[in-house]
């Protein structure tokens, strides 16, 4: 081991003095990564056939600029573990591009945060009435810029009560989703408006599906009305079969013409 004299009578060793300097810098030997904040929110009680949307609230607390990764339209980095009133447990991993190579990273600035909306009735069934339990992680990737994973609490678990069906309070969420999708906005909440509203498998829906088509033009509207296979979806879809819009009279004839080949 070296040695410095800083008197004739006191001796320090050379790697304690080097290892003083280290810790008085910025960032001492082993600290800790600068760590963000991820924030759930679950309703604590739904209704039959009202989907449930999950928001997970990224906050950048880590002082540096942070890249996160939510995955393919913000749902494929979460996994679940979804415990029935019945007892029974099943694990679903949201996947709707299984190999997909899209840029799903998001660059966010020290101090910002960033929200993320999962219609939980995509990929979880809660068509019991009772309480449910969800536990959630999420497995994307959130560093520094340039440098390694910053740290982060993932996991939560969150009970929910299915209640029986209340047609007032699904009209009322039928009618707010349909607003957010009219205005034909690109962000978060009016894609999860329109996932929530395609889950939502109660005939209730079906005015709000066929005002959707006709202001859209998205098939998946359309998909959701012909799979809802009654009556009054059926008497929408001709409806929107004797549109003026050409592709709006496109969408709902063939799928007419799927429903008559069946």
């Amino acid at each position: 081991m070296l040695w410095f004299r800083s008197s004739p009578r006191v001796r320090f060793p050379l790697c304690a003095a080097v290892l003083g300097a280290v810790l008085s810098g910025p960032v001492a030997i082993g600290a800790a990564l600068p760590s963000a904040k991820l924030d759930y929110k679950l309703p604590k009680s739904t209704t039959l056939g009202e989907p449930a949307i999950m928001t997970a609230r990224l906050f950048n607390t880590t002082g540096y600029r942070i890249v996160a990764d939510f995955g393919v339209n913000d749902q494929t980095e979460f996994a679940f573990l979804h415990t029935r009133p019945d007892g029974s447990v099943v694990r679903v991993r949201p996947s709707l591009v299984p190999a997909s190579r899209m840029r799903t990273s998001r660059l966010m600035l020290r101090g910002t945060s960033y929200t993320a909306l999962v219609v939980l009735d995509e990929w979880l069934d809660l068509s019991q009435i009772g309480r449910h339990a969800i536990d959630v992680e999420f497995h994307g990737s959130v560093r520094l810029d340039g440098g390694d994973q910053a740290g982060l609490k993932r996991a939560a678990r969150f009970p929910i009560d299915v209640k029986p069906r209340d047609a007032r309070r699904l009209d009322k969420r039928g009618a707010e989703w349909l607003k957010q999708i009219s205005t034909l906005s690109p962000d978060g909440e009016a894609r999860a408006a329109a996932s929530a509203l395609t889950a939502m498998k109660d005939p209730v829906a079906i005015p709000y599906l066929e005002l959707a088509t006709a202001r859209t033009r998205a098939p998946k509207f359309v998909e959701a009305l012909t799979a809802l296979s009654s009556p009054d979806a059926r008497a929408a879809l001709e409806r929107l079969a004797r549109s003026q819009d050409p592709d709006v009279r496109a969408l709902a004839e063939r799928a007419l013409g799927g429903r008559q080949g069946q």
